[in-house]
């Protein structure tokens, strides 16, 4: 079914746009190695989600994914940026608020089980993704992007 494709590649597109962050908003070693704990944590209980069986299933795990999403996000904004880096980190920061917002809306779709509505939001949400990962891989973070298999 399309929404089941689409339910794992909005997982895959999702998490490695979360990797790209998690490096990219840290200039430290320390602060790598703490992202790196931070997108390992949130990609094993992204991972350990249950697997839909339908649209609404898929609304359910999507609200699940978000939680997770959201705190990592969070946590991921607490953490240092380098001096002069600002501008490049927000901007990124700021493209993944997109994705967010984008999966917020797709999570509502599959709970109505709306899924003319889902497929449109998928669409939307791809090309969000597709925007902040160019963003990521302009800043050097291709492992952590479009490369990672997140």
């Amino acid at each position: 079914m399309a929404w089941a494709a689409a339910a794992s590649a909005l997982a895959l597109r999702s998490l490695a746009a979360w990797a790209v962050i998690l490096s990219s908003a840290l200039p430290a070693a320390s602060c790598s190695a703490r992202a790196e704990s931070l997108c390992t944590a949130a990609n094993k209980k992204a991972n350990a989600l249950a697997e839909p069986s339908s649209l609404a299933g898929l609304g359910r795990t999507l609200a699940s994914y978000l939680v997770i999403e959201e705190k990592l996000f969070g946590d991921i904004k607490a953490l240092a940026v380098a001096p002069g880096e600002e501008s490049a980190v927000a901007d990124m920061l700021a493209a993944q608020d997109k994705v967010i917002a984008k999966d917020k809306e797709l999570q509502a779709a599959a709970q109505a089980r709306n899924q003319a509505s889902f497929d449109r939001l998928n669409d939307e949400e791809t090309a969000l993704v597709t925007a902040a990962n160019a963003r990521f891989d302009a800043y050097g973070l291709r492992n952590c992007g479009t490369l990672s298999l997140f």
